[in-house]
Formats: structure tokens, sequence, C-alpha cells
């Protein structure tokens, strides 16, 4: 992941912004030190010089003489980055002429140093060259953070000179001078490690805060994107005759389970009829929130236009749309749609593809909502053909529907929960404390699964309240054998 992370525009630029700060960091001290360190050279050799009359045995003073312009050069680089704020290839470049007129001193120093000296100390003017540039080259390496590559550069000019001037020097000595060429090159093998190490510690140090960063930033937009999400569900209802309850559990932050409701008009008396419509949408996470919100805004616009349509009607459309909005991305959706009319004890459905929901009646039988219709999305509109069945819903009565995420929680030998299950559970319900459906599910698919959830969970209970003063006849349909 971290190495797939690092081919991003936004971390290329994330690591040469912070390179680049780091970079002139460090130049800062590189080129304030080198010039320190010169100029008290050459301090020490004149002050030397002046109190003994002669420093060749402790500093040259022709050497230390050599560093005054090294002195100017590094005291310039350090005001004009400290001044400025020099981009990294401006800081590159100064690095990259520092070190080459570094080396060009070392190897002036070297043929000064054994000018007038015999044959054999002679043919070694190339090696002592060779050395001095290994010294600046891994100075400057433990300093700047830069690449091997980059390191390698001013290499290139300074090997070429000192080639030559060795050739120039062990003119007599031509195995001597051509085993200090070929071995020249191992000099910058040392400060190219140390950049390499660094350099990719400091790469991964980057992409790994990057990673925390964006992690953290995605956190955060998953909980305003849940939140968001969370406030397209309806209220649940407490009092009246239909009374709405739910438990949403998606699988991550946010999930392609939703519940629609809706009260409208109803022709049939004063009571307002609900609308209810469960779905799960195909995949899990940001895709299938998305899809939610775009079927949420249709459903809207489809109530808004027609308050009184059928669970036939609804889903007949939002099958039309799915199919030409959606199916072409291979997001499909099942759904159940429900109207409640509680002044005709009604309960109407229309189910495309979606698991069999529940009515549970006031004398503990149970009655399933099979499917009635294709998953939505996987014909075109003319030839989706759905069922509408009625079912009796009066005082008591509770319907039960849910997501698969229920049904396909599996225990440690891999079972689901499956219908059965459910059934069975909601069977099993006999006094009033127990009518709790929701909370009876959400147990049992708990106590059933081994590991994490597979998928999002949402269970959906709508109970029409009993009339004033029957509290008698729900005792007795309790009592009554299941």
């Amino acid at each position: 992941m971290t190495s797939a992370f690092h081919q991003t525009s936004d971390f290329r630029h994330e690591l040469e912004t912070e390179h680049e700060r780091w970079l002139r960091s460090r130049f800062l001290w590189y080129a304030g030190i080198v010039a320190a360190v010169l100029a008290v050279r050459l301090i020490a050799a004149v002050g030397l010089r002046a109190m003994v009359g002669s420093a060749e045995h402790v500093f040259s003073l022709a050497d230390a003489l050599l560093g005054v312009p090294a002195i100017v050069m590094y005291a310039a680089a350090f005001w004009v980055a400290f001044r400025g704020t020099p981009r990294k290839r401006e800081i590159l470049r100064m690095a990259y002429w520092l070190i080459v007129a570094s080396g060009v001193i070392t190897i002036v120093g070297a043929m000064l140093g054994f000018r007038g000296e015999g044959r054999a100390e002679q043919a070694l003017t190339g090696a002592a060259g060779a050395l001095g540039i290994f010294y600046a080259h891994v100075f400057a390496c433990l300093f700047l953070p830069w690449t091997w590559r980059d390191s390698a550069r001013p290499l290139v000019p300074l090997l070429l000179l000192n080639a030559a001037v060795t050739i120039f020097s062990a003119w007599h000595a031509p195995w001597v001078a051509l085993g200090i060429i070929v071995a020249s090159p191992a000099i910058g093998v040392p400060g190219a490690a140390v950049c390499w190490w660094r350099y990719s510690r400091f790469r991964d140090r980057v992409a790994n805060a990057a990673l925390r960063g964006r992690y953290v930033e995605m956190r955060r937009e998953l909980v305003d994107a849940r939140r968001i999400h969370e406030s397209l569900f309806p209220p649940m209802v407490e009092d009246g005759p239909l009374r709405l309850r739910y438990v949403y559990e998606p699988m991550r932050h946010i999930g392609g389970d939703f519940l629609y409701a809706r009260f409208s008009p109803s022709p049939h008396g004063d009571a307002p009829a609900l609308n209810l419509l469960v779905f799960d949408v195909t995949g899990h996470g940001i895709a299938a929130a998305l899809t939610v919100n775009r079927l949420h805004g249709e459903l809207e616009r489809l109530y808004a236009e027609q308050p009184g349509a059928g669970p036939g009607d609804i889903l007949g459309a939002l099958n039309r749309y799915v199919h030409l909005t959606l199916a072409g991305h291979s997001v499909y959706v099942t759904a159940i749609c429900c109207r409640i009319d509680p002044n005709r004890e009604a309960l109407e459905y229309a189910s495309g593809g979606h698991p069999p929901a529940f009515v549970r009646t006031v004398d503990g039988r149970l009655e399933q909502l099979d499917s009635t219709a294709l998953v939505l999305g996987a014909a075109a509109a003319g030839d989706f053909e759905t069922d509408v069945h009625t079912h009796r819903f009066g005082p008591g009565d509770t319907l039960v529907a849910f997501t698969d995420g229920a049904l396909e929680a599996r225990n440690g030998l891999g079972r689901h929960l499956g219908i059965v299950g459910v059934q069975r559970l909601l069977a099993s319900l006999k006094s009033p404390r127990e009518l709790d459906c929701i909370r009876a599910i959400l147990q049992t698919v708990s106590r059933h699964r081994a590991g994490p959830p597979e998928d999002d969970v949402l269970v959906v209970e709508v109970h029409r309240a009993l009339a004033a003063g029957s509290r008698d006849a729900m005792a007795l349909a309790h009592a009554a054998p299941v």
C-alpha cells in the first residue's frame, strides 16, 4: 500500500515540499560549518606562522591560503540560502559547484604538495587528490539529504580532472596511474550509500506521515458522511396508530441499506397511511451510500408527484430508474415496498428480490411476505412485472422487515442464520416484554455471528397500536397457543 501511495501526485508534491525544506535547512548547516572550519584553519595557520616562523609541521600555510576562495564561496552560499528562499534545484546547483570547487582546490593542493618531490612521491599525486575528494564528498553527504544520484554528479568532473592529473604526474609509472584511476570511483560509494539509506528512510517517513494524515482526514470525512447519510433516515414514530422503529448497523461507517418512510393522506379515513420502503444496494461502503442518496432523491420526487402511489407503482418506477442509471455499473437493488392504511386495516406490499418480511399478528401467528418481482434494475421497464399482495394489519399486529445482513450472519461452522432462524425467533416470542422484535433479532444475530460483520444490517419494525381498553384482548391473545 505504501509503495502504491509513492506513485500518487499528492505524495510526490508533499515529498518534494518536505525535501526542499529539509535540504535548505541542512545546506545552511553544511555551508556554515565548512566556512567556519576553513576560516579557523586559516587563522590557526597564520597565527602559528607568525609565532614560530614556520608551520609546515602543523599546518601548511600554502594549503590554508588555498582555502580562502572556498571560504568565500561557502560563506556566500550560506548567505544566499539564509537571506533568500532558494528552491531545491538552486540548492542542489550550489552544492554541486561547492563540492566541485573544493575538489579542484584539493587537487591543486595535492599537486603543490608533491612539487619538487621524487618520481615515486609524484606518482601518488592522484591518490592524494582522490583522498581529498573523498573527504569533501563524504562530509557533504553526511550533511546534505540529497539522493545518491545527486551526490554522484559532482564526482564526475572531479574524477576526470584527477585522472588527467594522475596521468600527468605518474606518466613514468603507468600501472600506478591506471590503478589510481580505476580505483578512484570507489571514493563515491560511502557517501552515496549514506545518501541512499537516509533518503529512503526520509521518503518512508514522509509517506507514513502522509498516510496517517489521509487516514485521519478520511475518518473525519466518513464521520461527516455518516451524519449526512443517517439524516436521510426517517424519524422514529413513538405514538399514534402506527409506531415505527428501526436499527441500522453498517458494516463500515456508511453502507447501502436504507429505510424510507412517509405518511400520506388516506382516502379511506382520517388516519394517514404509512408508505414504507426498505432496500439494499449491492456493495458496501461509500459507493453504496452514494447510490442510496440518489435513490432517496428519486423516492422524494415520486411521492411528491404521487402521494397515494401504491407499492407496485413505486417499485416499477424505481426499477426503471435503477435499470437506466445504475445497472450499467453493475449496481442493483433489492427492495420491499409497503403501504399500511390503518383505516381499512390493510397492508399492501410488493417486493423486488428482497428477503421475506414477516407480519406477526396479535395472536402470535406469522405471515411471510415473499418476493413478488425481480431484483430492481435486472429487467427493463417493459419486462418488469410485480404483483401486489394485501394482508390484514389490525391492532396489535407487527411488521418486521430486514436486509440480508441479518440472514447471512455466519457462525464458526460457516452456517448462515437464514430465514428459518429469524422465523423461529419471531415465533418464539410470547410475552409482551419479549415483543421487542428488533432487539431480539439483533441479539440473535450477534450470538450467531462469529467474527466481524460481513454485511450491513437494517431491521425495521412497524407496530399497529392496540386501541384503548383492549388490554384484556391482548392478554388473551398472548395466552392462546401459537
